[in-house]
């Protein structure tokens, strides 16, 4: 997730208690369920230059899937909370019961953040499966600010996931409803119940643990909605580490540093419903450009299709103005295509003698270094 807000260029501060074998981004090492870790991410988000905050607290002891039970494997994790019970079984015992106390710690400072955020004017988000027991428990149900609440719940299969599996996200802000494909039924999907993981067996539901790229993308994008709608823009800006080792001659292996000339000279994008183009209206050629990116976005009518284009336009840093398609039976899906136009041989060489480096001493800040 950390990474998706990255590419859009925002700062951020990603917290795990846990450490991935290969981070994509700087992760700090907290476990929430001691207060003053929890003190500490609350004076982070009360600082004026945090903006937004996802939240996915551990679902699983509050997952439905504890109730699958076969008589032919008793050895089937059992059920630790139930619709009445919420915050837990009353006859729990030992390690289960140490579970379920850490993660009712957990809801009570998600739910805290949620309630913090809001007052504060800040985006906020939660995420958790759709019939996960914790949207039940009394921190959640107990938030005193509930009245900007969004719910908007999606299936993992339709951002890349290999199972169907509905997830709940559930934000203050409109712009968040935007993520909300469901599985197309054009693709196969592995199957549920028990999987080997190496030596052990585990739920198949926690193998989708993991969100897919395009479903970090689309939540990042619903953020940068939110954040535009407000006023804030990312930088993109050269990374001052990165310019001095190109100045030391130490050329980083990511092509962060800005290039001489844009590698396009314009981008345009077209919308397509059944491989025929209904917007722009006038045709396009686009026998001098290279297909970019695409994205099949779909709505249940024009307000949240339009809502789904331009989120998806904002992630490709793309401004666009659409006007209403008459032509289209909703519900329904189009594709959006991004395009970048070609430089003719003569133009990149007129431009490239124009150009300055990128990194000329003039335009790059380096810091004052004392002999």
């Amino acid at each position: 997730m950390s990474a998706a807000f990255k590419k859009l260029g925002f700062d951020i501060i990603a917290v795990d208690k846990f450490l991935p074998k290969s981070p994509k981004v700087m992760i700090t090492k907290l476990d929430l369920t001691q207060a003053c870790n929890q003190q500490l991410v609350f004076d982070w988000i009360s600082l004026p230059q945090v903006h937004g905050v996802f939240l996915a607290p551990p679902c699983g002891t509050a997952s439905l899937a504890r109730n699958i039970q076969d008589p032919a494997e008793p050895d089937l994790p059992q059920p630790l909370r139930s619709w009445e019970k919420p915050d837990g079984l009353p006859d729990l015992t030992e390690l289960d019961f140490l579970r379920v106390s850490q993660a009712n710690i957990l809801y009570d400072f998600t739910a805290a953040c949620q309630d913090l955020c809001t007052k504060l004017g800040k985006f906020c988000v939660c995420e958790n499966p759709r019939d996960s027991l914790f949207w039940q428990t009394t921190p959640w149900i107990d938030r005193q600010h509930t009245t900007q609440d969004v719910e908007q719940c999606h299936q993992a299969c339709a951002y890349g996931s290999k199972r169907p599996k509905w997830t709940k996200l559930l934000g203050n802000f409109p712009e968040i409803a935007a993520v909300n494909l469901v599985c197309p039924g054009d693709h196969f999907h592995e199957p549920w119940g028990r999987r080997r993981l190496e030596n052990r067996r585990v739920f198949a539901t926690a193998l989708e643990v993991h969100y897919p790229t395009n479903l970090c993308d689309a939540i990042a994008s619903a953020f940068a909605a939110a954040f535009r709608r407000k006023g804030l823009q990312p930088h993109f800006g050269v990374n001052s580490n990165l310019a001095a080792r190109a100045f030391a001659d130490n050329q980083p292996p990511s092509n962060k540093v800005a290039t001489f000339l844009p590698d396009f000279k314009a981008k345009f994008i077209r919308i397509l419903h059944d491989n025929v183009q209904i917007w722009p209206i006038s045709a396009l050629d686009i026998s001098s450009a290279k297909l970019l990116h695409t994205a099949k976005l779909g709505g249940d009518d024009m307000q949240q299709l339009t809502l789904a284009l331009q989120t998806q336009c904002i992630q490709w840093q793309f401004d666009v103005a659409f006007s209403n398609f008459d032509c289209l039976i909703f519900p329904c899906f189009v594709e959006l295509q991004l395009f970048g136009l070609l430089w003719s041989e003569e133009e990149f060489v007129r431009k490239a003698l124009e150009a300055k480096h990128p990194l000329s001493v003039e335009d790059v800040w380096m810091p004052y270094m004392p002999t």
